[in-house]
Order: structure tokens, then C-alpha cells, then sequence
């Protein structure tokens, strides 16, 4: 394992504790607004800081993480709500070709091997998505 890797997944975020999380029971989206691509990059802003959260649905579920790759700590998507490589089997950094395993966050290919991204703690209901 490189330096810097950890060996299991780091405990789940809560939004509420970062500068520009929302609070706790905040809508973050629908269940359809994931309809097209599988994934939603959601945003949140409070005065000059901004916070992005990665939602996709995996077989196991919706999975949420702080989008923000451990190798340059920049979104993993460039074009809007795009995140899975081309085999449609790994979330993708689309600046250093970094692949994460969808239901766990972690890293089999690129410059961050072996580390995570951060899960967030979120609740999922019949129709929606909200931060834990």
C-alpha cells in the first residue's frame, strides 16, 4: 500500500460539519433526478465556500461521497453529472483516470491505489435523498 493509503474506509462524513454543508434533513435530490445517468453531482454554496457531494445508485443502494478525488482533491467529474468509466464498472476521475469501486469508494487504478473517497452519511426515503 502507497504512503498516504488507508486501509479501510474512513468512518462517513456529515455535511452538517463542513463550512458549506447543509443541515442535517437537507434535500439533496429525488430518487428520479438520478434517473438519467445513475449519479448526481450536488452543490452547496454558503458565502465564499462550496461543498460537492457525488450521489450514485449502486446495487446496494445510493451511495453518497464528498466528491473530491484523494490524489489532487478536484470533482472526479467534468461534464455534468457524469461519473462512471467507460465499462460503466468504476467511478472515474476524469483528470487523472483514478477508478473508485462505486459501493465502497475505493481506489483499484491510478495515483491515489488504495485510498477512499470520503463516504457521507445521507438517509434515502421512498422518493428522495437527504443529508444524515
Amino acid at each position: 500500500m502507497k504512503s498516504g493509503a488507508v486501509s479501510q474506509a474512513p468512518s462517513p462524513a456529515y455535511l452538517a460539519d463542513y463550512p458549506a454543508g447543509p443541515a442535517v434533513g437537507t434535500l439533496m435530490a429525488t430518487l428520479s433526478d438520478l434517473q438519467k445517468t445513475g449519479s448526481k453531482n450536488v452543490i452547496f454554496k454558503k458565502e465564499d465556500k462550496q461543498l460537492q457531494v457525488l450521489l450514485h445508485c449502486t446495487v446496494k443502494g445510493i451511495k453518497a461521497y464528498i466528491n473530491s478525488c484523494p490524489h489532487a482533491r478536484v470533482p472526479l467529474n467534468l461534464f455534468g453529472d457524469r461519473f462512471m468509466d467507460i465499462t460503466d464498472r468504476y467511478l472515474l476521475c476524469q483528470t487523472h483516470g483514478a477508478r473508485f469501486e462505486p459501493e465502497t469508494g475505493y481506489c483499484i487504478a491510478g495515483p491515489c491505489k488504495g485510498e477512499y473517497l470520503r463516504s457521507v452519511a445521507i438517509k434515502v426515503t421512498e422518493k428522495a435523498i437527504y443529508s444524515a
